[in-house]
């Protein structure tokens, strides 16, 4: 029943891996540009006292012609190693899985030469809110970036990242793009460096 008629809007629980932001992340690059993130999830949504439902609703196919995938919120290996000296790296993981911790079953340890440290969990307030426009920027400014920077964001696979990334496009830094294979790609590349 998704097409382009109508805005779309995910969910999920928080605390969570950012499933919500892969899904609109990847309905966008479809070109469904009207899809959205629930801020604070279903926990913000029932504290808030929303109604709720257990009935499953009838869902109707529709036909929907998706656009190409828009690149531009999309890095892949090739195109890091093409742009590496041009771009700026995000890693969205732990400060313990940045330092080399493994466990997801990475191929092996530390994280892309050059990134930078900006755990997904510090985009949330306590209650899984997103934090304001402003706290963002200055997150993300604290971590020298600027808007005028390629950025490319990773995690372990890609999800956290994916969220981390709208986040970055949402307070102005819109070159940010998704590093969908991630550090799981990335490491298990031996030919690949690591710091």
């Amino acid at each position: 029943g998704i097409d382009e008629s109508k805005p779309v809007v995910v969910y999920t629980v928080f605390p969570g891996w950012g499933e919500d932001g892969r899904i609109v992340w990847e309905l966008r690059m479809a070109g469904i540009q009207d899809a959205k993130m629930l801020d604070g999830g279903w926990t913000a949504w029932t504290a808030s006292g929303n109604e709720i439902s257990q009935e499953v609703p009838a869902i109707t196919p529709v036909s929907c012609t998706l656009s190409p995938y828009d690149e531009s919120m999309n890095a892949d290996v090739n195109w890091i190693k093409v742009n590496k000296d041009k771009i700026k790296i995000v890693d969205s993981r732990s400060a313990k899985e940045y330092g080399g911790s493994t466990d997801f079953g990475e191929a092996r340890g530390g994280h892309l030469p050059g990134a930078i440290n900006i755990p997904f969990e510090n985009t949330f307030n306590e209650d899984g809110t997103v934090k304001s426009t402003a706290e963002l920027k200055e997150l993300f400014t604290n971590a020298e970036l600027t808007k005028e920077d390629e950025i490319v964001t990773y995690c372990t696979k890609g999800i956290r990242s994916a969220h981390m990334a709208l986040l970055m496009r949402m307070a102005g830094f819109e070159k940010a793009r998704n590093y969908d294979g991630s550090f799981y790609e990335w490491a298990g590349d031996s030919s690949l460096p690591l710091e």
